[in-house]
């Protein structure tokens, strides 16, 4: 249905908004628009009955990619196209745009489609002025919501962690963030409208009843935060913390959900507990006032108890110390000593389940970001046959230093106090640092380097902790990456250094190098893969594998990669394997996959093999698969974008070619661009002559100078119009009147001017007829005032010479006929020489401008009564002449008993003035005759006097009327007057 209203209606109004209202009942739309602009004078609705002529008159009147409204306003059931499938139509092109779903046919159903998607709010149907106050109201905080939308929606795009809105029941997704849509790898629009429990991993604790659960809590009972399992588009699972609140986002609640990914803190956590259940010592965690919290396997174990019978109790409370009150004791002064900052250690025999062993035993205190103790960590370490040992340390030391000695890496041994007590060849070697140098000083001073570094760092560790160390670090002073293995024990540390930067630059180089495999393989969307034809065995990237959407345990084979790919598309892929196994042939294809995309689009992929032969066999073929569904996705949008283009630009020049006026299009500097067929007919220029001519060549060279001034002022931005003549191929000039409007191409650049050409030859001939008629009125002002005036001087003169002997009563006559004769030349001077102009227009006072007008004016015996003033704007001297008309009408007319009464004052509401008499009044019938020309019912009257008042009063703009007085007498107002300080 085509729209009956095809005018862009302008959008910068004062103070105010545009709406447009979308509505296929045409009476129900009248009836909204009357409604709105009566609620509000803010309000300027445009209406629109089909939904197509809707979005056609939003992209017209759209400049720099801002719609002409500031809301729209839409029916849901509509032929053609919904509500919601116009307000989709709208989001793909203006997504900030505020859009009221506003139907008298809604449901649950269609307002959460709705906001699914985006509309700003949800109205039911009404008539009357109390639902016009509603629906302006929600107008009016739509717009303001959205000014606050645009920085929670940038805030929103630009989190780094996930976040979702939900309706506050059901798991239904509303909005999602792109952080999201990355960490699960699917697109926003396949998200909106899903539930949580269509993407959660398979397990009843995750499924979406489980989760409306939740954001049903959130909503009713405050914040919620736990951990969730979700399962990634690929297929894989994904722990991540999520934490739902309620808010406020447009005026409707909603439930936020933040979801972050914990998958890495899982890992360490897997890892903490591998090392810390997997060492043979004992370890445990307790709080500062000794309670403990946890206990490792080995600790449990060895006790032979459950986690269950120590952890929360106190740590000396527990089997392994009781049955020794000293030893009880100095535990709990060991414990005191460690909370207070201390580390703490001692052999002490603990009590295990086959018996009791001797432990070197420490307490290490664990301090937060304050400097306060937050964490005791307790270790104890079997040393009983350590013990039973000591006795034989000289032989275990000869034994060591030879061992030392022979090793291929450097070894070297510091004290408690970091003296260096032993230092072998091979550290000597690589240091050139002397045993007799090392030997004796502190490790700090013998290699200054390690200061500061991870060494000093891991070295001081494993002293404090007593727990081995191993690591790679990179010694700065010698230049080597060196494998470190540290060993504590009561006397210092035994440190092995091995020289490893050969290795490692190998390591870093092969990194390196798949890092940018990986990354250009990630970039470009390629993926490699190689067959070995002689083993049968194939090989996949892994950014082959998610092209063709296999994980990591999918064992490829040769027709299980035909499988992957459409079924009309295997056997040209076939042929071209074959070839390439058999004579060697390379191949680059483009086929489709055996999937679509979510939107139903085939996914496409380019094929390239390159067989590798050995003599004349081709024993390995290797290729890479491309994603190319985005380019071939481009193509067709392309094509069917040319095609729209050449079908618009078709119907627009159907369209300008039906203009019965020339059309233009010039650029910026003033080059004929495009231009209608009624602008060759006119100007006489085949099209080929018109594509490379100059504005200025259609004009004479007088009005050149005008025409670039126009140019000028449409390239400032103006609409502007210039008359000129249209010079033809023949030479011949048909005056026009040519106007134009600034034209921005599709990025808001400057581009030129376009408008049209109006033939205005009548309007010309029609101002010549004008001029000489103007000639002929100034030849008989010429003769009203001389040669008329001239005569009846002499007639004043030879009558006021008369004598005493003449007739009075011939004389008083003739006296008579002058006065009217001069009263009927001045008041055809007046209409000749003033006619229907007015001068400057200022503020007067009625009241003022009544008595200056009543004291030039010859009414007689006549009075005047001021009933009111007012200030409006008129020309002072012409109201002067229009107020003195009309006094002498009433004194002319006042009965001959009595002298007249003149009333003046302002009208109802300042709309104009009134000048009344008590005189015999004007019948209803003559009234609008008596402001005719020449028309009088006095005998002394010349017919002119009420004629130039109307004729003064219409050049102001006004109107004038009679009718009777509530005297009886004659009533003249005159209204439609512009009171001073009133807008309009």
């Amino acid at each position: 249905m085509e729209s009956a209203d095809r005018t862009v209606t302008p959008v910068n109004q004062p103070s105010g908004l545009t709406v447009l209202h979308v509505e296929d009942d045409p009476g129900f739309a009248e009836l909204t628009r009357i409604t709105l602009e009566r609620a509000r004078d803010s309000l300027h609705v445009v209406t629109k009955d089909d939904p197509t002529a809707a979005l056609e008159w939003l992209e017209a009147g759209t400049e720099t990619d801002a719609p002409p409204v500031d809301c729209i306003v839409s029916d849901y059931q509509m032929p053609g196209m919904n509500g919601v499938e116009l307000l989709r139509a709208v989001r793909d092109r203006w997504h900030s745009v505020p859009f009221i779903l506003y139907t008298g046919q809604g449901s649950e159903e269609v307002a959460a489609d709705a906001f699914a998607a985006d509309a700003t709010d949800y109205l039911h149907k009404d008539a009357g002025s109390a639902a016009a106050e509603v629906l302006a109201n929600r107008i009016e905080s739509a717009v303001a919501v959205e000014s606050q939308r645009s920085d929670y929606r940038e805030l929103f795009e630009a989190a780094g962690d996930g976040i979702l809105v939900h309706e506050t029941r059901g798991d239904r997704i509303l909005d999602v963030n792109p952080a999201f849509c990355e960490l699960i790898g699917y697109e926003r629009e396949e998200l909106l409208g899903m539930g949580i429990g269509d993407f959660s991993a398979v397990d009843a604790a995750f499924d979406a009843d489980a989760a409306a659960a939740r954001i049903e809590r959130a909503a009713t009972e405050g914040p919620q935060v736990f951990e969730w399992v979700v399962e990634r588009a690929d297929g894989h699972h994904l722990p991540v913390e999520v934490s739902l609140a309620r808010a406020e986002l447009g005026g409707v609640s909603r439930v936020l959900a933040h979801v972050r990914d914990i998958s890495e803190r899982r890992e360490q956590e897997r890892r903490f507990e591998a090392i810390f259940d997997g060492t043979f010592q004992f370890i445990g965690l307790l709080e500062p006032d000794g309670t403990l919290l946890e206990a490792n396997d080995t600790a449990l174990e060895f006790g032979g108890f459950e986690e269950p019978d120590v952890v929360g109790r106190p740590f000396w409370e527990a089997p392994w110390w009781t049955g020794d009150e000293e030893r009880v004791a100095t535990l709990r002064d060991a414990v005191e000593r460690a909370a207070e900052g201390a580390f703490v250690r001692y052999d002490v025999e603990v009590e295990g389940a086959d018996g009791s062993v001797v432990i070197d035993f420490s307490l290490q205190p664990v301090h937060d970001e304050d400097g306060e103790v937050e964490l005791l960590i307790p270790e104890g370490r079997d040393v009983t046959e350590h013990r039973e040992r000591e006795d034989e340390p000289k032989r275990q030391n000869r034994q060591l230093k030879a061992a030392y000695e022979r090793l291929d890496e450097g070894y070297y041994a510091v004290d408690g106090d970091w003296t260096v007590t032993y230092w072998n060849d091979r550290m000597v070697d690589r240091t050139g640092v002397s045993a007799a140098e090392a030997v004796g000083a502190s490790l700090w001073d013998a290699v200054p380097s390690f200061v500061g570094t991870e060494f000093e760092i891991y070295y001081r560790e494993a002293m404090a902790a007593q727990r081995s160390v191993s690591f790679e670090g990179y010694e700065e002073a010698f230049g080597q990456w060196v494998e470190v293995r540290v060993y504590p024990s009561a006397e210092g540390l035994s440190v092995y250094s091995r020289d490893v930067s050969e290795r490692k630059a190998r390591e870093d180089e092969l990194a390196r190098m798949r890092e940018l495999l990986d990354m250009a393989q990630e970039f470009a969307g390629v993926g490699g893969w190689e067959y070995d034809l002689r083993s049968g065995e194939a090989l996949l990237t892994g950014q082959a594998r998610v092209l063709f959407g296999v994980g990591q345990d999918w064992e490829p084979t040769l027709e299980g990669a035909m499988a992957q790919f459409h079924p009309d598309d295997r056997d040209r892929l076939r042929r071209a394997f074959t070839d390439a196994i058999e004579a060697g042939v390379p191949f680059d294809l483009e086929l489709r996959l055996d999937e679509e995309t979510r939107s139903g689009e085939p996914r496409w992929v380019r094929q390239i093999c390159q067989p590798i032969s050995m003599g004349a066999e081709t024993v390995l073929l290797r290729g890479t698969t491309q994603d190319v569904t985005a380019r071939h996705r481009f193509e067709r949008r392309l094509r069917e974008r040319e095609r729209e283009i050449r079908e618009e630009r078709a119907f627009t020049d159907s369209l300008l070619d039906a203009l019965p006026d020339p059309f233009y299009l010039l650029d910026a500097d003033g080059w004929l661009a495009r231009w209608n067929e009624t602008f060759g007919e006119r100007t006489g220029y085949a099209d080929e002559a018109l594509a490379g001519m100059h504005v200025l060549e259609f004009v004479p060279d007088e009005d050149a100078d005008r025409v670039e001034a126009w140019l000028a002022s449409v390239g400032e931005g103006e609409t502007a119009t210039v008359e000129s003549a249209l010079v033809t191929d023949d030479g011949e000039r048909l005056p026009h009147e040519f106007n134009a409007s600034p034209v921005y191409d599709g990025h808001g650049r400057d581009f030129g001017l376009a408008g049209a050409a109006r033939d205005i030859s009548a309007r010309v001939e029609r101002e010549a007829e004008l001029q000489r008629q103007n000639e002929r009125l100034e030849s008989f002002t010429s003769i009203v005032s001389h040669d008329l005036r001239n005569p009846m001087a002499v007639m004043r003169g030879a009558l006021d010479t008369a004598g005493p002997d003449d007739d009075p009563e011939a004389l008083a006559r003739a006296e008579r006929a002058l006065d009217r004769m001069s009263t009927l030349v001045a008041d055809l001077l007046t209409l000749a020489q003033q006619g229907e102009d007015v001068g400057e227009t200022m503020g007067v006072d009625l009241e003022s401008v009544v008595g200056r007008s009543w004291s030039l004016a010859d009414t007689g015996e006549a009075t005047l009564e001021v009933e009111g003033t007012f200030a409006f704007l008129a020309d002072p001297s012409r109201l002067t002449q229009v107020l003195e008309n009309l006094f002498r009408n009433a004194a002319d007319h006042a009965s001959t008993e009595t002298s007249a009464t003149v009333r003046v004052g302002p009208l109802p509401d300042d709309d104009g003035f009134y000048v009344a008499d008590d005189g015999p009044g004007i019948p209803a019938d003559r009234r609008d005759l008596v402001f005719r020309h020449g028309f009088t019912d006095s005998r002394d009257g010349t017919g002119f006097g009420l004629a130039i008042v109307r004729s003064i009063v219409e050049a102001h703009g006004w109107t004038v009327a009679a009718t009777d007085s509530k005297d009886g007498g004659a009533r003249f107002e005159v209204r439609g007057v512009r009171p001073v300080g009133r807008a309009g």
